[in-house]
């Protein structure tokens, strides 16, 4: 069993793995936020009060860990090639669950004012109480702790391309958690009470995971001692120096993605939250699963990057970019075209949050079709643009927020804007000065690609039918993919088929 759960194959079939699995979880995570919605719904401020909660763990498990998560799995490849993973991982995990540990008691420390600025909100209706407020910032905290954890577990083991042990504890924590809520929530409908549930399941697939790696470690040797070249340099200096930058980029792109929600939260209090926090989560889901797709592919890219030609890593990079945005973009739009749909389903409760749903869904389809700029920016050891970007599309953020949150009758709808505008002008920018100084040379769709979420804003009949028009010139035509793409694209369908045949001859 431990033997088919670390085999590693080949990039298509880690996806043919992976994405069914992500797309199982994201689904049951869209049905996860309608059910909590209509059991919270009598009492909406304590569904805002636990997206603040999500707020403080989803932006504090990244910061915990130090950047480890991003120097694992970019390094986790090299040890591994060279032999030396199970020295490597011996060496690392002590001195990452360390890091771990500082920050989360840091946060504890500091946990006073974490709750006033992140959890309480500014007008007098929408005060929950200073006790609640502080119980769910500890609970945040210890979400933070075993977020930390597992992200950093999951970490080594996409640096080793084991999908299969990924995949089953991404969708049994996805599971477990929409089980254990369902069951709290109906006893005590509270975010305190949410939040406790959320740390268990968490923790719970934490301990698994950390079964399965330690064994599949186990399993993989001993490991040579570390040679006298620049694999000598002490792994976890080695690991954070480069994951620290990274880590930087990352939090303030999750920052982005919270600062409209943190906006209404302070500005207009918990019921509003409650709307935006719905409408947020519903937003998501395409672009989660693009996310998932891009994880997959940068490991395989830098294996490439490492060992072999780097013409050919890029090459593998462009046309599973190309690919992934085609798709996800045609599912967002999708998204936008079933709002009658939606309508019945969400909760009478949240329905104004149909306002936020375009401008929302255009912010995630930023941060998704940025993922060209964030890989390209590992590959190259340059983590700091990824900083720069994010900052730029934060500030932009601020500053649309700002001008549009007073021009609209509903609040939120100009936080909403703010957010796909500002991420789209600020990260743009940098985007279109970055490439062209890279020294990688890039097709001209492709840069096209990294523009079209502006094509969200625009009624989802007319996005239907440019959209549509896209898909059909990458199909019949060689406008989208070269010739190498599609001979890329060929042999990955072909391996995917040979080796669905083989499972059904069994």
């Amino acid at each position: 069993m431990l033997g088919w759960l670390c085999k590693v194959g080949s990039l298509s079939r880690s996806l043919a793995i992976y994405l069914p699995a992500v797309g199982a979880q994201k689904v049951l995570g869209l049905v996860r936020v309608l059910l909590f919605a209509y059991l919270m719904r009598h009492v909406q401020h304590q569904y805002g009060l636990w997206i603040a909660g999500v707020m403080l763990f989803a932006v504090g498990g990244p910061l915990a860990t130090l950047g480890a998560n991003h120097g694992l799995t970019r390094y986790v490849s090299l040890y591994e090639s060279s032999g030396q993973l199970a020295s490597f991982y011996r060496r690392i995990r002590w001195g990452v669950i360390g890091c771990v540990l500082a920050v989360v008691i840091l946060g504890f420390i500091f946990a006073g004012q974490l709750g006033r600025y992140f959890v309480a909100s500014e007008i007098p209706s929408s005060i929950t109480g200073h006790d609640v407020n502080m119980r769910v910032t500890w609970l945040a905290l210890l979400n933070v702790l075993a977020g930390a954890l597992y992200y950093d577990l999951l970490a080594v083991l996409a640096g080793m391309r084991t999908y299969r042990i990924i995949s089953l504890l991404e969708v049994g924590f996805s599971v477990l958690l929409t089980i254990v809520g369902t069951a709290v929530l109906m006893a005590r409908p509270t975010a305190v009470a949410l939040l406790t549930a959320h740390m268990v399941c968490l923790s719970a697939t934490f301990c698994a995971g950390a079964v399965v790696l330690h064994l599949a470690i186990e399993r993989s040797g001993v490991g040579r001692a570390v040679s006298a070249d620049h694999r000598a340099i002490e792994p976890l200096v080695k690991v954070l120096r480069f994951g620290f930058v990274a880590m930087i980029g990352n939090l303030v792109w999750i920052a982005d993605q919270y600062m409209s929600f943190h906006l209404t939260n302070r500005r207009f209090g918990k019921n509003s939250a409650a709307v935006f926090g719905v409408f947020l989560q519903l937003a998501q889901p395409a672009f989660l699963l693009a996310s998932s797709a891009w994880s997959v592919i940068f490991t395989y890219a830098a294996k490439q990057w490492e060992t072999s030609d780097r013409r050919l890593a890029v090459d593998l990079l462009e046309t599973a970019y190309k690919s992934v945005v085609l798709v996800t973009t045609a599912v967002a739009i999708a998204i936008l075209a079933a709002v009658p749909v939606w309508n019945v389903i969400v909760p009478v409760q949240y329905r104004q949050g149909f306002q936020l749903l375009g401008e929302l869904v255009m912010f995630f389809g930023v941060l998704s079709n940025l993922a060209m700029l964030t890989m390209l920016a590992k590959l190259q050891e340059r983590p700091w643009i990824i900083v720069v970007a994010a900052f730029a599309g934060g500030v932009a953020n601020l500053l649309v927020a700002w001008w549009l949150m007073p021009l609209f009758e509903f609040g939120p709808k100009g936080a909403a804007l703010a957010a796909g505008v500002g991420m789209y002008i600020g990260a743009g920018l940098v985007s279109a000065v970055y490439f062209p100084l890279c020294g990688i040379r890039l097709g001209w769709w492709t840069y096209l690609l990294m523009a079209s979420p502006v094509i969200l804003l625009l009624p989802p009949a007319i996005a239907g039918g440019v959209w549509s028009a896209v898909l059909v010139a990458a199909m019949a035509t060689r406008w989208v993919f070269s010739r190498s793409q599609r001979e890329l694209m060929e042999g990955a369908v072909r391996a995917a088929l040979s080796g669905l045949g083989k499972r059904l001859k069994r």
